[in-house]
């Protein structure tokens, strides 16, 4: 699919709605926008599923998205004056998307007074299963960007298989809300994570302020396993609320730290596991 029309409010490529959409091959979605000057409050995807509410009497079916093959997914921009929002896949109120033989997300953009772009989207219950080869890059936003964000009891688990597939992901992760969760298994050398774990939108601040205290109790949970070589680049303090596996994994601290600037940073984890823990580079 590739279109270049203007959208109304909360549209997408594809939408699945109290329903099931079964497709059998691989999907290539690009090139959604809405140009300056449009109405604000507009929110698109690539793909989004949820469950409306129906009249009364009628129970609410949800909704279901399922890939069997490969889904392409780029070039998605919001640009309006007041509130726009971007996302790549946004699943909600219990739906469940699923892609079985790679996810490659790009290009997802938003800009306005208060704007959100996010490649990956599950909330309020909401399910996205990615596996195999997994690809998420350039996501940006005026406000708030996150290459992954599971909020209210949302759940993303990426190469759950654990397939030697090549997974990169360039931005924050984001686990907000009880119950809320992400999984990701990075299980080759080419496979790289360059970001945060985060768990509220200003939770870097709280990092630098802990002073050596515990974090309050967690409110979502993030756990990664890097093996084979695969590399997480952490640029800055960071607290991950959840469990880090390495089998041969590299972590690699303050990436983006200059010479000129204090080359210590905090770095908590909740669990670390693993039989073959990697070195920790500094």
């Amino acid at each position: 699919m590739n279109t270049q029309d203007r959208f109304s409010a909360n549209s997408a490529a594809l939408r699945a709605n109290n329903g099931t959409v079964r497709i059998q091959q691989n999907l290539d979605i690009r090139k959604i926008h809405v140009a300056p000057g449009q109405e604000s409050g507009f929110a698109l995807a690539g793909i989004w599923a949820d469950t409306q509410t129906v009249p009364d009497g009628h129970l609410a079916v949800q909704s279901t998205v399922e890939i069997e093959g490969q889904a392409k997914i780029s070039d998605i921009s919001a640009f309006t004056p007041t509130s726009a929002a971007s996302y790549g896949i946004y699943a909600s109120y219990g739906s469940h998307v699923t892609v079985k033989q790679g996810t490659t997300i790009r290009n997802i953009s938003a800009s306005a007074n208060s704007s959100v772009a996010v490649g990956v989207f599950a909330g309020y219950g909401g399910i996205i299963e990615l596996d195999h080869s997994v690809s998420i890059s350039n996501i940006s936003a005026d406000s708030l960007s996150y290459a992954v964000a599971s909020v209210s009891g949302g759940k993303v688990f990426i190469n759950q298989s654990q397939s030697p597939s090549k997974v990169s992901i360039d931005q924050d992760l984001l686990s907000m809300g009880r119950n809320s969760a992400i999984e990701a298994n990075f299980m080759t050398n080419d496979s790289v994570f360059n970001g945060l774990t985060l768990w509220t939108l200003n939770n870097l601040s709280e990092i630098d302020d802990d002073e050596g205290n515990e974090i309050s109790a967690p409110l979502g949970k993030i756990t990664l396993q890097f093996a084979n070589g695969a590399t997480w680049n952490v640029r800055s303090s960071n607290a991950l609320l959840g469990t880090l596996t390495l089998e041969k994994g590299i972590v690699n601290l303050g990436t983006n730290i200059s010479s000129n600037q204090s080359p210590s940073i905090r770095f908590m984890v909740g669990s670390l596991s693993g039989q073959n823990l990697s070195l920790i580079h500094i």
